[in-house]
């Protein structure tokens, strides 16, 4: 259930963060933003922080360690990026980069704390 889970959502990523309507043959380097923080929306931090919160719920269902979680959502963030130089509208932000990573990393943290509460109740609950 999980890996089709992983599946849904890798599409549902790559329908929203690939530059599928507005590709173009050359990149745009001009447009790279390297300083974190330094543009954008604090809706759109928020929304790219919270995109990857439910990648790293699945990747602790499916038993991920941290690294790898770390390791897959870097190289995937990475990509995302990387991709963008080829679009018209979009342009590659580190502080993108960096808000996929850490709500990953909370999504991962958020459910092992959920795990590890749940166990507590229901450890408690069998005592009584």
């Amino acid at each position: 259930m999980m890996r089709l889970a992983l599946a849904a959502w890798l599409c549902v990523w790559a329908a929203i963060a690939l530059p599928w309507s507005s590709f173009q043959p050359t990149p745009s380097f001009q447009r790279v933003e390297l300083i974190p923080f330094a543009i954008g929306t604090t809706r759109t931090q928020v929304l790219n922080f919270l995109a990857f919160v439910p990648l790293g719920v699945i990747g602790a269902r499916l038993g991920w360690q941290p690294k790898k979680l770390l390791l897959f959502t870097a190289v995937l963030s990475a990509a995302t990026e990387l991709l963008q130089l080829f679009s018209a509208t979009r342009y590659p932000q580190t502080t993108d980069f960096i808000l996929n990573t850490a709500g990953a990393l909370a999504g991962m943290t958020l459910h092992t704390y959920a795990s590890l509460k749940l166990s507590a109740s229901s450890n408690h609950a069998t005592r009584l």
